[in-house]
């Protein structure tokens, strides 16, 4: 019986896959910077692991924690806070960036239901926008142990 694919996941991409390998090799890890969250130009787009940038990235902030989840050691669980005086669009796609030498690299790649981040005139609080990553899970351990917030 085949695994029925959520809906809203999130994946690793090819340079991903690439980052993590060299990390696991080289004894070193992945340095998870950034945080964009996008519309998808309007609907919610499928992640797919050749993806180098998102759709339409409407918003990009730095990560504040990012930390192995304690129930599912193969799932690790990324936050971000998006300011209140930025919104007024709909989150639909989200991307996790990791900084190397030649620059920002597309890590992780996920679709989101869709969610509307208002701007009002006074400003909505802040929004601290919290999500898990979970890897395929042949790659769970050594995934989890590769990557660091800087």
């Amino acid at each position: 019986m085949a695994t029925a694919i959520p809906e809203y996941r999130c994946i690793l991409t090819d340079a991903g896959v690439k980052l993590d390998a060299q990390a696991r090799t080289t004894g070193t890890q992945v340095s998870l910077t950034h945080v964009a969250v996008g519309d998808g130009n309007g609907s919610v787009p499928q992640p797919s692991e050749t993806a180098t940038k998102l759709v339409h990235e409407v918003c990009r902030r730095p990560v504040e924690r990012l930390y192995v989840d304690s129930v599912n050691p193969c799932q690790f669980w990324i936050e971000a806070t998006i300011p209140a005086d930025m919104g007024g669009w709909w989150i639909r796609e989200v991307g996790i960036f990791a900084t190397t030498s030649k620059g920002m690299v597309l890590f992780v790649v996920g679709n989101h239901a869709p969610y509307h981040k208002s701007l009002g005139a006074s400003g909505p609080p802040p929004q601290h926008w919290r999500r898990p990553a979970s890897p395929p899970s042949t790659r769970c351990a050594s995934l989890c142990s590769s990557v660091r917030t800087p």
